[in-house]
């Protein structure tokens, strides 16, 4: 597709964050004329995104900009060129750069546009097993991507969300999992990777675990977990007869106060975003389980437990008295 110059100018000045108001309105209703349009604006987006050398691009100022680019285009010393021709050459300079890299870019960082895929669970748990024969069941709402030649040289996905892996045995090659800022290491084992917010949580079921954030690296054994976070990564025992609450469809709960339990059910029901405390806190201790529960059987049964009034509105869970 083709974009008209005057566009393809909008859009650098947007991405140079120079654009004013009224070009801003202008280049929106560009955009909301076509679903072209908007495909065409997002490939462009995605690609200065994830290029390197064109983000530098915005790391300098007008200034630099200018002298770096007049000098290319023979027409240093000129100070008579207004912003407007200047936005023009860059655009001049950038658009054909865009296109040029876009192909290698899709490549190397988009699934399904070159070596990389992707397997994503929306609304239920599901599963997939690897071209190594390890597998992963994912939570609802997340996603797996890894090279269409994985199992070739480097065992090595990318987790976004939370899943569970058995992975298959191989002492040549290494089986990695990047998940946020850190990142799992084994050869054959079992365990289960939960991203939440600023933290990622690992569980090990099965066999030893090599676990990284930044500079630091512990080593997990079956019955152990760890928190990284901030770049730290905490040790610890499993004490969470919850954590696969998600796979197995049960929630246990043993003498466990208010604050533990909520949580559990929060993580529990995607349908809970926040949870919202109009009472002072409970202070019993509750023993209780179910299995594949709805949320309204949890929450009638907690409110007994707990003598407070509980209900799920719009996405938060309201405690009362």
């Amino acid at each position: 597709m083709n974009i008209r110059e005057d566009i393809e100018v909008l859009i650098v000045k947007e991405f140079t964050s120079r654009l004013s108001q009224d070009e801003q309105g202008e280049l929106s209703e560009w955009r909301a004329t076509s679903e072209l349009n908007e495909k065409e604006y997002g490939r462009y987006k995605q690609i200065w995104e994830k290029s390197e050398g064109i983000k530098s691009f915005l790391e300098e100022d007008a200034a630099k900009a200018w002298k770096s680019c007049s000098a290319r285009m023979n027409f240093a010393g000129s100070n008579s060129q207004k912003p407007s021709m200047w936005i023009r050459k860059v655009a001049a300079i950038m658009i054909p750069t865009i296109m040029a890299v876009s192909s290698f870019l899709l490549y190397q960082n988009v699934p399904g546009f070159g070596h990389l895929q992707a397997f994503e669970v929306s609304k239920q748990v599901d599963s997939i097993v690897l071209k190594d024969n390890s597998s992963v069941i994912l939570a609802q709402g997340s996603k797996i991507i890894y090279s269409k030649g994985f199992d070739e040289q480097v065992r090595k996905v990318h987790l976004e969300g939370m899943g569970y892996f058995k992975v298959a045995r191989d002492e040549n090659r290494p089986f990695i999992v990047n998940i946020g800022e850190s990142e799992v290491k084994v050869l054959g084992t079992e365990f289960h990777l939960r991203e939440s917010e600023s933290k990622v949580e690992l569980f090990v079921t099965h066999g030893k675990v090599q676990f990284s954030m930044g500079d630091e690296t512990v080593i997990l054994t079956k019955g152990q977990k760890a928190i990284a976070s901030n770049g730290k990564v905490i040790k610890s025992e499993i004490t969470d007869n919850n954590f696969m609450s998600w796979r197995t469809g049960e929630l246990k709960f043993e003498g466990e106060d208010f604050s533990t339990i909520i949580n559990e059910v929060e993580n529990y029901f995607s349908e809970i975003k926040e949870v919202e405390l109009l009472c002072k806190l409970p202070e019993e201790k509750v023993t209780t389980r179910f299995k594949k529960p709805t949320i309204s059987e949890v929450v009638e049964e907690l409110a007994i437990h707990f003598k407070k009034k509980m209900v799920v509105n719009d996405g938060k869970l309201i405690v009362s008295d």
